[in-house]
């Protein structure tokens, strides 16, 4: 069973819920930067800065997570995504 996970100093992989993430699945367009908070089995939270204001975004997976490496490939495949929409 896939728990919740906390990050209370987690600095993310830059390309893991970031502003590209918030644009691209949270639909965030004015994100500059975006910082994961949590994740757990049905999607991820993130704060971004959007005009010099923290926003909060939750963004849902298309399926449930079922362990960490559901999670990792999961996150992968997102970050492939949202590259294609940015370009």
């Amino acid at each position: 069973m896939f728990r919740e996970i906390i990050f209370p100093s987690y600095k993310p992989h830059p390309l893991v819920g970031g502003a590209v993430d918030a644009q691209a699945f949270g639909g965030i367009t004015d994100a500059n930067t975006a910082q994961m908070l949590s994740i757990d089995a049905q999607g991820m939270d993130l704060t971004a800065q959007v005009n010099g204001e923290v926003v909060p975004v939750r963004i849902q997976f298309d399926h449930v997570l079922a362990d960490a490496e559901d999670a990792h490939q999961t996150l992968i495949a997102m970050v492939k995504q949202a590259r294609v929409k940015a370009n």
